[in-house]
């Protein structure tokens, strides 16, 4: 039989505070929505206390049928916008809406990926510990809250980036309309090949970008982790700048930030290829050994024999 542990983070005056509940069955009754229905309900663990009209709840898709819900008892909801069906892409609107969601959302999944670094809760737990599950994981959780560094923190720049994000919300893409407008994607001719073997010379003036450039460019450093070995910072003197990106992913035509794809051909072009000709790329493979290669008897001799 099968049960899941639930979990809320409420942030009040910049403390968090965090809800335990359960274990529910893990069936189609007791999804997400339920579950949150079920604990506003009955007020568990007191949570309502903690809530205020006009607060903000900020879900993800998986709460859409509690909505509604959540409305009527005076909150506000975010959540990601769906795709709509037949649809390839969110328009600028939606999906820069969504990145601003996602934004504040991320420490919800760092606090359980978090709590998943213990190798107890990291898999199925047997039945048998379901009268005490509760009990684990409010251990687990008091031992990550106080000797844990906190998720979240207070930061000088925080504020103009949320302004930054609020002001690009209202801007369209202009390098799609442009792309559009013109039809670029049906002109395969217009496009040249670049690869390792010409990226210098026909990208030559691309923009140099430092790291922060790039974190202001993605408004948040997930994007940047999908490319490999961009932990390192560098100061720039010619630093260039970036003026919009289009891609045509899901979630490509927004420009709070942007998609994966694009942040990879920024760090690669603006950054990366830079930091390999300056000869500052590590070689791995010299700290690697290759078990096909055995030497020779004459170099296992050689090797062996004693100095004079």
């Amino acid at each position: 039989m099968n049960r899941k542990q639930f979990h809320v983070l409420c942030i009040k005056n910049v403390l968090l505070e965090h809800v335990d509940v359960g274990p529910y069955f893990a069936n189609a009754k007791n999804n997400d929505a339920a579950i949150t229905k079920h604990m506003i309900s009955v007020n568990a663990e007191g949570m309502n206390e903690w809530l205020e009209t006009s607060d903000v709840c900020v879900v993800d898709r998986g709460f859409r049928d509690v909505i509604d819900f959540l409305r009527e008892q005076g909150y506000n909801v975010e959540m990601p916008v769906y795709l709509k069906k037949g649809s390839k892409q969110h328009p600028v609107e939606e999906a820069n809406a969504s990145r601003l969601v996602t934004k504040v959302r991320w420490v919800v999944e760092s606090v359980n990926a978090r709590i998943k670094q213990w190798r107890f809760f990291d898999k199925v737990v047997s039945n048998h510990f379901i009268p005490i599950i509760g009990d684990l994981l409010r251990i687990v959780c008091a031992v990550c809250n106080k000797f844990r560094p906190p998720l979240a923190g207070t930061h000088p720049e925080d504020k103009s980036i949320a302004e930054a994000m609020l002001e690009k919300c209202k801007k369209g893409n202009a390098i799609q309309k442009m792309v559009t407008e013109e039809g670029l994607l049906t002109k395969r001719t217009i496009y040249k090949l670049v690869d390792a073997s010409n990226v210098l010379d026909e990208l030559a003036d691309f923009p140099v970008l430092s790291m922060d450039k790039l974190r202001e460019i993605t408004m948040g450093v997930y994007q940047l982790k999908q490319a490999p070995n961009c932990q390192r910072t560098r100061g720039y003197s010619d630093e260039g700048d970036i003026e919009g990106w289009y891609c045509t992913c899901k979630s490509g035509a927004r420009v709070v930030g942007c998609c994966a794809h694009v942040a990879s051909l920024l760090w690669y072009l603006g950054y990366q290829r830079l930091e390999q000709q300056s000869g500052s790329r590590r070689d791995f493979k010299t700290s690697v050994l290759d078990a096909s290669h055995i030497p020779s008897s004459d170099e296992s001799d050689c090797d062996s024999l004693p100095e004079e």
